[in-house]
């Protein structure tokens, strides 16, 4: 489903705002100064979604709303009794009372006050937030048939007394609309690229140690084409075994010419596979010892039997090396935005089995790990390869100063390259931006805030 308008009242209890969100775009731009709220909105409209409660709770607002576009909130799904059925969702809401105390700061003080707890647990009390699909009210609560008291006493603190704060999110629950919810997320995919993207750790799937963002990417390209090698050798393995008897058969099947492909056509058609081979080849997904080539006799006519194994040939090989079409497409999208449209000073990208993603410097042929990119290189490596890579088509993409560390030639050209994208997923895309670089050329996606301030 695509967002068609954003509303929020009292953000931060000064601020309320009335976004249009450009349906009839694959992007809108927010612009305001510092503090009004922009990277909050964005956010909000990503928590709102998910189910994220612990940020909502968090951030003081009256009401937050999020209003789908009518062309395209009808999420079908299959009912309790098994048949195909279809909601319409026009709006998803989170409210708060007049008078709220957060649920972290009432867990902290059950954790504090032994009476206020038995009163809580007694349902005598309520945190004060719903949710509202289709203006129809259910209240967020703690869940204590699913969680233990004692677990809900950690989720500040930490049970065993840590300052660090847990998420309450798996402590609460949207009562009566669990199943509306969920149909929402099954039709709705939303992701976030947030700000501080490039100060992030995680665990990388290749080593399995902590590393920055940008080498568990870097390490996620590796784990991607040696899982598509595994793929190719085993669908080879299944083909390779039936082949002489496939072919055989046909050959000694009654049928003469008739249907089998021309000696042109079957030409052709393996020089587009030597070709599609050859291009995997130089984005490194295969080797080149993997590219086998034909060598075609010219201006002779194939026999039947030639014919019968050839088709045979080309299905399979065709079959073998469609493994690689998803992962090749991205790779070869990522490659051309950063070697041609962004252009990294005297330096290309490059991939392979072994190391994923690194720079070949173009001066001197010297190997550059991504690990030694400057920041702004770092950055805008990390911004396409989520939007290509972790966002789904048609996600609703939420990105937040995409300027940070970029130069002011990648800023002019970034909004071109995101509806690029857009264009290909069939992405929806929200940028909160300081930049009039970022906007460039671009003022008709442009909605400031300051001028929506307070409707």
């Amino acid at each position: 489903m695509k967002i068609s308008k954003v509303s929020v009242e009292e953000l931060f209890g000064s601020y309320s705002y009335e976004l249009q969100i450009l349906t009839d775009k694959n992007i809108t731009i927010l612009d305001a100064p510092n503090g009004m709220g922009k990277t909050t909105v964005l956010g909000m409209i990503h928590a709102a979604l998910k189910q994220d409660i612990d940020f909502l709770d968090a951030v003081p607002f009256r009401r937050f709303t999020i209003f789908f576009d009518e062309n395209s909130n009808r999420c079908r799904y299959i009912s309790g009794s098994g048949e195909e059925q279809e909601l319409t969702v026009s709006s998803l809401s989170i409210c708060k009372n007049d008078i709220y105390y957060s649920i972290a700061d009432t867990i902290s003080e059950m954790r504090r006050n032994p009476l206020r707890s038995r009163l809580f647990r007694n349902e005598e009390m309520e945190p004060g937030m719903y949710y509202m699909i289709n203006d129809q009210k259910y209240p967020v609560e703690l869940d204590f048939t699913t969680h233990p008291f004692d677990r809900v006493k950690g989720a500040v603190t930490g049970i065993n007394g840590s300052e660090e704060r847990d998420s309450i999110n798996d402590l609460v629950s949207v009562r009566g609309a669990e199943d509306q919810l969920s149909i929402i997320d099954a039709n709705t995919s939303v992701c976030f690229i947030e700000a501080n993207r490039l100060y992030y750790t995680v665990i990388s799937k290749l080593t399995n140690k902590t590393v920055s963002r940008v080498v568990k990417y870097q390490d996620d390209i590796s784990q991607a084409i040696r899982a598509a090698g595994t793929e190719y050798a085993q669908v080879s393995q299944q083909l390779d075994r039936t082949f002489p008897q496939r072919v055989l058969k046909d050959i000694f099947s009654s049928g003469g010419e008739d249907g089998l492909p021309s000696t042109e056509q079957l030409v052709r058609e393996l020089k587009e596979l030597d070709s599609r081979r050859g291009a995997l080849s130089q984005l490194g997904v295969i080797s080149d010892t993997e590219v086998a080539h034909f060598d075609v006799p010219e201006n002779q006519d194939f026999s039947r039997e030639t014919k019968i194994f050839l088709c045979n040939f080309i299905h399979d090989s065709r079959e073998k090396i469609s493994v690689y079409s998803k992962l090749a497409e991205k790779l070869t999208l990522l490659r051309e935005i950063i070697n041609v449209e962004s252009g990294y000073s005297d330096k290309e990208l490059h991939f392979n089995q072994e190391v994923g993603a690194y720079f070949v410097s173009t001066d001197s042929g010297r190997r550059i790990p991504l690990s030694k990119l400057s920041s702004g290189e770092k950055n805008n490596f990390i911004l396409f390869y989520e939007l290509i890579f972790e966002v789904e088509p048609g996600s609703l993409v939420l990105i937040d100063e995409p300027e940070i560390s970029l130069h002011v030639a990648w800023q002019q050209k970034f909004i071109d390259e995101l509806d690029g994208i857009c264009r290909l997923r069939n992405l929806q895309a929200v940028v909160a931006t300081h930049s009039p670089d970022i906007v460039s050329d671009h003022i008709d996606l442009l909605v400031d805030l300051q001028d929506v301030k307070n409707g």
